[in-house]
């Protein structure tokens, strides 16, 4: 059976339902892979990012949110914030570009890798 048959669309639509039954989502992923549709919501409570409970959606996905954004800026120098706003009109952005601005907080490479991934991806 096709990933995206409209039978298989409907029998996850079925697994994710009110309640959601983990194992069938597991069986039906394992069996043909999961629909398009689908794969972001069943990846998640695959992975366990998303608990089974719909009802808990919300609070989890707000809970995860916050934690990112106090990682973001426990991880990220000082100066981040000053170069998303300069570079965010750019084309295009080098590593060159962030170890001039980063000149004086001693920022390691990774770091700076990182920087220029979350820039890129804004």
């Amino acid at each position: 059976m096709e990933r995206n048959s409209p039978k298989r669309i409907d029998n996850f639509k079925k697994a994710l339902s009110k309640k959601i039954d983990l194992n069938q989502i597991k069986n039906l992923s394992f069996e043909g892979g999961i629909p398009d549709l689908y794969r972001p919501l069943c990846w998640k409570i695959l992975l366990d990012y998303l608990p089974l409970r719909k009802s808990k959606w919300k609070k989890t996905l707000l809970s995860k949110r916050y934690h990112y954004k106090v990682y973001q800026f426990n991880i990220l120098s000082s100066n981040f914030h000053k170069i998303c706003s300069d570079f965010l009109d750019e084309d295009c952005i080098s590593l060159n570009d962030l170890r001039s601005y980063n000149q004086e907080d001693g920022v390691e490479e990774n770091d700076l890798k990182f920087q220029l991934q979350i820039i890129q991806d804004i």
